[in-house]
């Protein structure tokens, strides 16, 4: 298994004493996570794909816009999350159809197919 996105996780250290001396039972309650959006799936994994798409296949069928689907290839924009969803599954369609194509092996994951197109 290949870890996809590393999650960075901190205590808050005013509450350390606190969960020490069990007044906080659940550690859960001071741990924050931090978002690192170098390791973003999307950006590391489908955006890569979606540039090896044509503009005219991304914006029949995504229903985005043209320029909507040019800012999000070149990284100026992120899109909502249910055209993330459409474009991750347009990406991961376009993969597997190209590593076919190629007679290379089509893994099951969705992100391992990805990562396998963009390694080509």
């Amino acid at each position: 298994m290949e870890v996809i996105r590393p999650v960075y996780v901190g205590k808050e250290s005013n509450h350390l004493e606190e969960v020490e001396h069990l007044l906080i039972e659940d550690e859960d309650e001071v741990m924050n996570e931090y978002f690192d959006p170098r390791n973003d799936p999307f950006v590391r994994f489908v955006v890569p794909v979606l540039r090896t798409m044509t503009l005219s296949q991304l914006v029949a069928k995504s229903g985005l816009n043209l320029s909507t689907i040019k800012r999000i290839r070149a990284g100026k924009q992120r899109p909502h999350a249910l055209n993330q969803r459409v474009l991750t599954q347009l990406a991961v369609q376009h993969a597997r159809a190209f590593l076919a194509a190629n007679g290379q092996d089509v893994p099951r994951e969705d992100y391992a197919v990805l990562r396998s197109r963009i390694a080509r």
